[in-house]
């Protein structure tokens, strides 16, 4: 804004707010860069660590069997008829029966899949039951092979072939 004093012609000039505002403007920009950047780190790092579905999916992918299997517990505490949480969590422990070295917690595992795996099946969707029917049977197959008492490997051919004929086959169904 210009005033100019005609009595002594000098010519005065208003303050130019263009530098502050940029700044004002600049400091709210970073200060919510900063904040969207530290609230999706504390997100990220909640789902995680939370039981959630998502949690068990990272954990699978990232092939932490025990972390899955903790997880999946975790959520059947809270409801226990959770289809996606049964499924992982017979899954898990499958994985960690067959990487066992102690029998007797190799047979706890294993139980654990099947009661799991069972409980899954009874409400799972129709292009989840051939894959959930293989791994019961290879559940009893293991369960066959590490007993004393050899009365599973009917349970094992009989799921086998019920996911034969759902259309599930994987590479070692015929073994």
């Amino acid at each position: 804004m210009k005033a100019v004093n005609r009595e002594n012609r000098i010519v005065i000039h208003g303050k130019n707010k263009f530098i502050p505002r940029l700044i004002l403007v600049c400091s709210i920009v970073a200060f919510l860069t900063v904040a969207t950047i530290i609230s999706y780190h504390f997100i990220n790092k909640y789902i995680k660590t939370s039981a959630s579905v998502v949690a068990l999916y990272d954990k699978w992918h990232s092939y932490d069997y025990q972390g899955v299997y903790d997880t999946a517990g975790r959520i059947l505490n809270k409801k226990p008829l959770h289809n996606t949480a049964r499924t992982f969590r017979g899954y898990s422990a499958f994985f960690l029966a067959v990487s066992q070295t102690d029998n007797t917690q190799a047979q706890t595992y294993l139980d654990d899949t099947i009661n799991n795996l069972r409980v899954a099946l009874q409400s799972a969707k129709k292009s989840s039951v051939g894959q959930i029917e293989y791994m019961l049977g290879k559940a009893y197959f293991y369960k066959d092979s590490m007993s004393s008492y050899y009365y599973y490997a009917d349970l094992a051919v009989k799921y086998l072939l019920q996911s034969i004929s759902d259309h599930y086959k994987a590479v070692d169904t015929s073994e």
